[in-house]
This record gives structure tokens, sequence and C-alpha cells, in this order.
């Protein structure tokens, strides 16, 4: 039976029911209890080498990095989730991180309060024990539903905004041009189309008696939703200029007989 730990901490842990938790933000396994036996670094080793526990017998020391990573730095004697690792002492645990400048010495962190330091290599310390798992594959997000779209016109300067659905990463605008019909009664899927990222507004000017239907549809890593409403973007027309002054009066001349 899977039982998740309780107390708040940075990591996400499920007691395992057969001794061991796994952290689900790295994939780690841990021993659950620490070893029983205060020890020097090589038969720290070796515990881990010799151990079976929950029917795997692939255990080793943790590197320092993998043992800072079940440290909670808000919690003291010990910095450590007590709900998963209930026996845990504030001591020194050893990691299998040989010094890189004197390999008689290696790194460990002090469970009291998460202190990290080197230790000589024949110095006594505890252990917990880990061994490499996968980690958790996060469930695939759905398909975003489609986006609702507003669009308005000031001169030749056109205003496209769409609401953002949850778990969209992205948008595509298709486009065409403006030939009467009401553009509910016009399919987009034929349109031209252009990936524009996240967005969810856009302003641009066009020109004079620019005509268009525009539509928007939202897409993540799992599919892409359907199309949004669509609009007739018609951008405006200046009028013609009057006629110069004395233009359009009719003068008639009459010739000489």
């Amino acid at each position: 039976m899977l039982l998740f730990c309780t107390r708040s901490s940075y990591a996400d842990y499920v007691d395992n029911g057969n001794g061991t938790v796994t952290d689900k933000s790295t994939g780690l396994m841990w021993q659950q209890r620490t070893s029983k036996n205060y020890m020097t670094w090589q038969d720290a080793l070796e515990y881990c080498e010799k151990l079976t526990l929950a029917e795997y017998s692939d255990w080793r020391l943790p590197t320092v990095a993998e043992l800072r990573s079940i440290v909670d730095y808000r919690l003291y004697d010990p910095a450590i989730d007590t709900d998963c690792f209930y026996d845990t002492s504030s001591d020194f645990y050893w990691s299998g991180t040989t010094n890189s400048n004197n390999i008689e010495f290696a790194w460990g962190i002090e469970l009291e309060d998460g202190y990290e330091h080197y230790e000589n290599k024949l110095s006594s310390g505890y252990v917990h024990a880990v061994r490499a798992g996968e980690p958790e594959t996060p469930p695939p997000l759905p398909v975003p539903q489609a986006p609702n779209l507003t669009g308005s016109v000031s001169g030749i300067n056109i205003s496209l905004s769409w609401t953002a659905p949850e778990g969209a990463t992205g948008y595509t605008l298709f486009l065409a041009p403006y030939t009467g019909a009401d553009p509910a009664s016009v399919d987009p899927a034929g349109f031209e189309n252009v990936d524009i990222g996240n967005l969810t507004e856009l302003s641009t000017p066009l020109w004079e008696g620019a005509a268009y239907y525009i539509a928007i549809k939202a897409y993540n890593q799992s599919g892409s939703s359907g199309f949004s409403n669509t609009v007739a973007i018609i951008t405006e027309t200046s009028p013609p200029p009057p006629p110069p002054s004395g233009m359009g009066k009719a003068i008639i001349i009459a010739g000489s007989g």
C-alpha cells in the first residue's frame, strides 16, 4: 500500500510501505530507516552493496547532491521529513562523493541542521542508502478549449484579443479574404494560418479597405483546440477629396457667327 507523507517539505515523497520511500520529483528510491550502525566510509560502501531491501539489491551510497535533495532546511533536529524518514538521527550521514582535493576525505551532511562538510573516510557516520529510479511522468495536458475572439478597427489599425484557455501554450491565427458572407457561416478550415506563439492579443496597421475573416486556435503538446468564433475585420476607406475650387461648374462660351 502506498502512503503519501503528510508533512510539508521541499520534496514529494511516497512511503512505499516496504521500507522504502520514493521521491517523486527525482525518481530516487531511498532506504526509509537509518542504518543501525555508525560506520566508516568504506564500511558504508560495503553496507549499501550488500543491502537487499524491498526485493532490490542495487543500493548504493547517494552522491552528496542526492543526499542534499532530502534535506529540509526549514526543519531542525533532524532537518528531514520524519513522517517518511521517521528514525533519522541528527548526526553525520555519508555520501559517496570523495573530496576532489583529498581522496582520504568524503562529503556528507549533518542531518541535525543540514550542514554539509567532509570528513576523513576513517571517521564514522550513518547511511540512508539510495537506488536509481525514473521520475514520475506527469499526465498529458488535456487539449485546450477553443478561445473566444474579439476584434476592433480604428481607421486602418486593427486590434485582436482572445481568451487564454487553460493549458494552452500557443496559438495559431487563421485568415482569409472577406467575401461579404456572414462570419458565422464561414468555415475557417481552408484559411491561411500562421503560428503566433503565446500571444493573446495583436494590434497592427493594415491598409485602407483591407478586409479579412480571422479565427484563432489554441494548442499545447496534446493537440489543437477547435476554432474560435470567426470575426470580419474591414479597415476604413478615406472619402475621395473634394474637387478643386471652380471645378464642377459648366461654363459655356458661345462662339461668334
